[in-house]
């Protein structure tokens, strides 16, 4: 194994696939923070030509997510300071909405926490990737057992301006 990743970019102009790209990167962006590559991507979006992916470090305490951008052009590879990233959708202006829920406090209210105290929400946003910064534009309320654990498959509906999502199951 050469130690490079081979990200094949699949689609034509009806939305089926084809190829249309091969683009190779360092396999280095998948290393845990124990050095192993066990990263689970969670998510993926595309904007402007970098596809960008919510990963979580299954070696350590299965908790911690990070933020990667690829350039499908060069494959160069750059990591993101945003925390607690669950999903990432394409936005506008070369932006992307996320969705962040901190599950470290999930985890210490339900091990070490008072009966009755609140789990955590999740909050939404948008990230410049140019300026690695987020903005949080609103929050998502949880179900008061699990707070917003449950929240998941969050779309963003640009026609319309429209955020979705579940919430449970």
């Amino acid at each position: 194994w050469d130690g490079k990743v081979r990200i094949v970019v699949q689609s034509d102009a009806a939305g089926a696939f084809a190829p249309v790209a091969t683009v190779q990167t360092d396999a280095a962006i998948f290393a845990s923070s124990e050095s192993e590559t066990r990263l689970t991507i969670l998510d993926a979006a595309a904007v402007g030509g970098t596809l960008y992916l919510v990963t979580r470090d299954d070696s350590a305490d299965g908790l911690t997510t990070t933020l990667v951008g690829i350039d499908l052009a060069s494959g160069q590879a750059k990591s993101f300071t945003v925390q607690n990233v669950q999903e990432a959708e394409a936005y506008a202006d070369g932006q992307l909405l996320l969705r962040r829920y901190d599950m470290s406090a999930l985890y210490a209210a339900s091990t070490g926490g008072t009966a009755g105290e609140s789990m955590p929400g999740s909050d939404y946003g948008t990230f410049d990737p140019a300026k690695d910064v987020y903005t949080q534009l609103g929050n998502i309320a949880g179900d008061g057992v699990l707070g917003a654990y449950s929240v998941s498959g969050m779309v963003y509906g640009a026609a319309s301006g429209t955020l979705y999502y579940v919430n449970g199951s």
